[in-house]
């Protein structure tokens, strides 16, 4: 294809799509669209940096490829790179006019080029966390709301807003300068500052990660985001950048700042969402996103250091694998053993911080690995969640163990329960069960091919792990064999013996008890789901009853899922205080996605917690 005649130069910093507009009016197009039709170029493909529509737009034009390509935003599968920076799209402004005026009105005074093209479009400022001008000092602000019809045309929308971008000009307020930009620029430029930890997380997570510090910082654990200006977010990118510089050890100091503070205050019901505030919620909102698990993991782990969390409690759809610290609260609903019994036997054993006589039961803390051999024998009767531990499975499944007849519960002469109630489980019925399975299987050191774990089985099948452990239990299986591992993990089972003793065809959706799992909900939760609609189900043949059943398909849950957030997950952990937090979205302006009185629970849509 030959070149365009006259030549027409790129602008230091522009934009692909800046350059098709500006090339457009000089070449007679009415539009930057208009103009690669004519050229045989796809407008599209330069917004999204398409290398071969960059390289035929070079030749074509004459401008080094390089040149051109580092103003691009390439388009990836969920985020844009812009220099080889990661950039999440909730990070750029793609959409309107977004200019610094100053630049503006200095392009029409001393122009590069002549025409429309005088004033072109900035990479940098389709760069949201970008908010000030290195040149003026000025802040970059919306000089005009989104055109479809003139998307990422530059010449021709900022040639209809030069009047507004003048006054804008007298209006705009000077920012003061950012560390946080300054470092934002340098990467951009190839040239970071060297900070480490910073440095490894993508460009879009660390300048987020800063400005969100910041925002706690400036105003505060219930700060609603979505109030805050321009003018706030700078203000907060430069003082969350001056922790975030230093790296994990700063943001832990944060984060145990916020805790201390939080703890002298609280009335021990709260969880980490109370305690962390807003930054907690960002994370949690944007929980899918693997360029904030950096910054996810710094906190599971402050968390795991700090609160009494054990392999019960999530946060961020995470398990903690081991628990290191309990609390009087959290030791008492594990062993069944009264709160004001458990301290006395724990402070005999001088196990407990001095001072604790004044704390509530959910502040006094202490190392659960130490006490574990006071706890054991601090009662008989261990708690449904402590048998879950030893089982090595969910709760879910123990209860299932357990109303299947599996593992006894404790029961007094009269018939009633003690201990901790219903859920209080005699451990050594716990031991005798693994014992059980344990009889006729064979020592492995590794698995075979059509071996699994009962777990791993139970998936592979499509069957329960209660089914698998009765068929152990039941000497119904030829050929059992034993790993190293804890709990029911330490077993395997051959999948085809399996298959052909639990025959039963697979559905295409979950039972409504099997939505009560994987929602980690009731059943009273989940009835009401159903019965109102947001669950839809769908009628289908139960292949071993041969009944009609209702089903939710697979796919309508996993979209309820992506979509929505019980105030559980929100919470992190199950500790108490959901009402707390409750309370604290609310004030915030953000409402449960259906009226709780009918289904029975908060749920919240992860959009509005963004």
């Amino acid at each position: 294809m030959p070149g365009l005649y006259p030549f027409y130069p790129l602008a230091p910093g522009e934009t692909p799509p800046s350059y098709v507009s500006a090339l457009a009016p000089f070449h007679g197009a009415a539009t930057a669209r208009e103009f690669c039709l004519d050229m045989g170029l796809s407008f599209q493909g330069i917004v999204d940096g398409e290398e071969a529509e960059l390289h035929t737009l070079a030749d074509l034009a004459g401008v080094p490829f390089a040149e051109l390509a580092a103003g691009a935003f390439r388009r990836g599968e969920s985020v844009f790179t812009l220099a080889g920076q990661r950039l999440a799209p909730t990070a750029l402004v793609r959409s309107g006019l977004r200019v610094c005026p100053a630049c503006v009105l200095a392009d029409r005074a001393a122009p590069v080029r002549p025409g429309l093209g005088a004033v072109y479009g900035r990479a940098r400022w389709q760069l949201e966390p970008l908010r000030r001008c290195p040149c003026h000092g000025t802040a970059v602000v919306n000089a005009a709301s989104a055109r479809p019809h003139l998307a990422h045309d530059f010449a021709l929308l900022a040639s209809g807003e030069l009047d507004r971008i003048r006054r804008l000009a007298e209006e705009t307020e000077t920012l003061a300068g950012s560390g946080l930009e300054d470092y934002l620029d340098a990467r951009l430029a190839g040239a970071p500052a060297r900070l480490g930890w910073l440095d490894g997380l993508a460009w879009h997570a660390a300048a987020r990660t800063a400005e969100m510090i910041g925002v706690v910082m400036l105003f505060g654990r219930k700060a609603r985001p979505r109030l805050l200006t321009d003018a706030d977010w700078h203000r907060a990118g430069a003082a969350g950048f001056e922790v975030a510089s230093g790296g994990e050890a700063a943001i832990l100091a944060f984060l145990g700042d916020l805790r201390r503070e939080y703890s002298s205050a609280s009335s021990g019901n709260e969880g980490v969402q109370a305690t962390y505030g807003v930054f907690h919620l960002w994370l949690a909102a944007r929980h899918s996103h693997p360029d904030l698990d950096p910054v996810r993991d710094l906190v599971f782990r402050h968390v795991q250091a700090t609160f009494p969390v054990g392999p019960d409690d999530t946060l961020f759809g995470r398990a903690f694998p081991v628990r290191r610290l309990h609390s009087i609260r959290t030791a008492s609903l594990m062993t069944g053993t009264h709160p004001k019994r458990l301290r006395k036997v724990l402070a005999a054993a001088n196990l407990l911080p001095q001072g604790h006589e004044g704390l509530l039961d959910h502040h006094v803390l202490f190392d659960a690995e130490t006490a574990e051999p006071t706890l054991t024998g601090a009662t008989d009767t261990i708690s449904l969640a402590a048998a879950a531990k030893l089982l090595g499975v969910g709760m879910s499944t123990a209860h299932a163990l357990v109303d299947a007849g599996l593992i006894a519960r404790s029961i007094r002469a009269d018939g009633t329960a003690r201990g901790i109630g219903m859920n209080g489980i005699p451990r050594r019925a716990v031991d005798g069960f693994l014992k059980s399975l344990a009889e006729n299987a064979i020592r492995l050191d590794t698995m075979p091919t059509n071996a699994r774990t009962i777990r791993g089985a139970a998936r592979a099948t499509c069957r329960s792990t209660v089914a698998i452990a009765a068929l152990i239990r039941g000497h119904k299986l030829s050929w059992v064999g034993r790993l190293d591992g804890k709990g029911l993990e330490a077993f395997a089972v051959d999948i085809g013996e399996v298959r052909s003793l639990l025959r039963e065809p697979e559905m295409p959706g979950l039972s409504s008890s099997q939505v009560v799992t994987a929602l980690r909900t009731s059943h009273t939760v989940m009835k009401a789901l159903l019965d109102n609609g947001i669950l839809p189900v769908q009628r289908v043949l139960n292949p071993t009853t041969h009944a009609m059943i209702d089903i939710v398909p697979h796919e309508t849950l996993d979209y309820f899922k992506k979509e929505y957030i019980s105030l559980q997950e929100i919470a992190g952990f199950g500790q108490g205080g959901l009402a707390k937090v409750a309370a604290d979205l609310r004030s915030r302006g953000i409402l449960p996605a259906f009226d709780p009185s009918i289904v029975k629970a908060s749920f919240f849509r992860r959009s509005d917690l963004l």
